[in-house]
C-alpha cells in the first residue's frame, strides 16, 4: 500500500483519486503505527519531509482510519 499512497499523493497523479478518497472518508482503512513510519521515510526522502509530516499526522486522524495492531505485537503466534 505505501507505493499506492505514495503516488497518489501528487495533484496531477492518475491515481489522485486514492488519495481523496481517503481524505474525504468515501472507505475505511487500516493503518499500523510500521506503516506510518515507513510513510514518513519514503514520502520524506521523495517528496519533502514537511509533506510526510503532515501525510503521517492526517491518516490517523481521520475519521475512517482504523489504527491496527498486528497481532504478533499482542504476544498472538499465527503460525499455530
Amino acid at each position: 500500500m505505501t507505493q499506492t499512497v505514495f503516488v497518489s499523493i501528487p495533484k496531477l497523479s492518475e491515481t489522485r483519486w486514492l488519495f481523496d478518497g481517503l481524505r474525504s472518508g468515501i472507505f475505511e482503512f487500516g493503518i499500523t503505527t510500521e506503516i506510518l513510519e515507513e510513510y514518513e521515510e519514503v514520502i520524506g526522502d521523495f517528496y519533502s519531509p514537511n509533506l510526510a509530516h503532515n501525510v503521517v499526522e492526517m491518516l490517523p486522524n481521520l475519521k475512517n482510519s482504523l489504527l491496527i495492531t498486528p497481532l504478533l505485537l499482542l504476544g498472538f503466534d499465527c503460525h499455530r
